[in-house]
């Protein structure tokens, strides 16, 4: 396990079929994508027929990652009257990207129907479908049986190296009498963080949402799931015998540093408790702890988002909205007031005034570098571009010496916006509630 290969020129299916195979098999609830989760409105790309239609009932689909090219606005499907003709037809493929090409191309090879990307399954001209659409990111990623990661290039004009006619960097390769020296591409880390994808806002919730991942580089392709990484110049998972050799690979395999982030995130998103290495066992009795932990985790996830950038500085909230969404459905949810993230739970002795008061203790470290993003409140981060942080410790805040103003002039006090925010909180939970039975 775990040797040099040599990477072929072309991407290799049967290689990544193997990686999914394995971590079906072996990984249990942990990769298990939840099906049970309901899109309402999902379209999808019938690779097929090269057209749009409504998704069928737990379809399995492929989802792409990628950045958008500033002249891709021309080749956007107009699906304004989806309604009266439930099947659209995709502009010709020697119009599209080469990224999308691509990607259509990986989905037939991977043995997948449909195939679902941003540009063309989400009405673009039609703002109602594109928020309510918007606001279920989090549920479109996490169905998608796998996400392809476009993680080279500065677009989506550059392809996915090693798929048709996009060519990778060619591996260096030297002999000395009977032995070959092969060189190891970078580390996946180094690799995704030092991309184009990887300073984009809108990929980041992309990203840490998707249960499996595959990235394409330019050196190689690499997989990454919620308890293994696989990659092509690293062989190994395709050498095991049995399910106890798999769970062998895929913790040796998750436990680089390369993969810290991919375990922390996962490990909350999906099963695992809101403290990476914590016992639960020792925290069942300590709701405070956990909801305290959950609120964490919302922050940490804006400290890794902020720092990225927008073409769309009122895409801010947006393109964050995924995550937001995720939390909101937990145990002990987290609500946010214009991206203030905030905790307000029946098991939580959290207050709210209190909550919001320490919502509002963010900072930025670089000020002088901020701009204003005029569409929202400056008392929110999303109101200024940078990265934030927020400060360690228990704040010792009196809310009763906190107030908002608005845009009108009139100031309210902390008070009396928890007490709206309550109400409001208590509403959509009882609709909730309600609509559940």
């Amino acid at each position: 396990m775990f040797q040099p290969q040599r990477v072929a020129p072309q991407f290799d299916p049967s290689l990544v079929q193997k990686w999914m195979n394995a971590c079906k098999s072996s990984h249990g609830i942990r990769c298990q994508i939840p099906a049970k989760i309901d899109v309402p409105g999902l379209l999808l790309i019938n690779r097929y027929t090269n057209q749009v239609c409504e998704a069928p009932s737990n379809a399995s689909y492929v989802a792409l990652s990628y950045v958008w090219a500033k002249t891709t606005a021309v080749n956007v499907v107009p699906v304004a009257s989806f309604e009266s003709n439930p099947v659209k037809s995709l502009p010709l493929l020697h119009s599209m990207s080469q990224t999308i090409t691509d990607s259509i191309c990986v989905t037939k090879q991977l043995g997948f129907t449909y195939l679902w990307i941003d540009k063309y399954c989400i009405k673009q001209h039609d703002n109602a479908h594109k928020m309510a659409q918007i606001k279920m990111m989090d549920r479109i990623y996490k169905r998608a049986e796998l996400t392809i990661i476009a993680a080279a290039g500065d677009d989506e004009n550059e392809g996915l190296p090693g798929v048709r006619s996009t060519l990778r960097y060619p591996q260096t390769l030297f002999g000395h009498g009977l032995h070959t020296v092969i060189f190891v591409p970078p580390d996946i880390s180094l690799c995704s963080k030092r991309s184009k994808w990887a300073t984009r806002g809108w990929t980041f919730q992309e990203d840490i949402l998707s249960s499996r991942r595959l990235c394409f580089g330019f050196y190689e392709t690499f997989f990454v799931c919620h308890s293994m990484q696989c990659r092509e110049a690293l062989r190994g998972i395709e050498r095991t015998k049995d399910d106890i050799e798999v769970q062998r690979y895929s913790q040796v395999s998750s436990s680089s540093g390369s993969h810290d982030n991919y375990k922390a995130i996962s490990k909350f998103l999906e099963r695992g408790g809101p403290f990476l290495g914590d016992d639960l066992k020792n925290l069942q009795n300590k709701p405070e702890a956990i909801a305290r932990g959950y609120l964490q985790q919302v922050r940490h996830l804006l400290k890794d988002y902020t720092p990225r950038t927008l073409t769309c500085n009122s895409d801010a909230l947006s393109a964050f909205s995924g995550v937001f969404s995720h939390f909101e459905d937990g145990q002990f949810p987290v609500y946010n007031i214009q991206g203030l993230p905030i905790l307000f739970a029946k098991q939580s002795p959290m207050q709210l005034e209190e909550g919001l008061a320490i919502a509002l203790c963010w900072d930025r470290p670089h000020w002088e570098e901020s701009e204003r993003r005029p569409d929202f409140p400056s008392w929110t981060w999303a109101g200024w571009t940078g990265p934030i942080d927020y400060h360690h410790g228990r704040l010792e805040l009196f809310p009763t010496n906190v107030s908002l103003e608005y845009k009108e002039g009139s100031i309210v006090s902390l008070e009396t916006v928890a007490r709206h925010v309550a109400d409001d909180i208590k509403s959509v939970a009882a609709w909730q509630s309600h609509s559940a039975t």
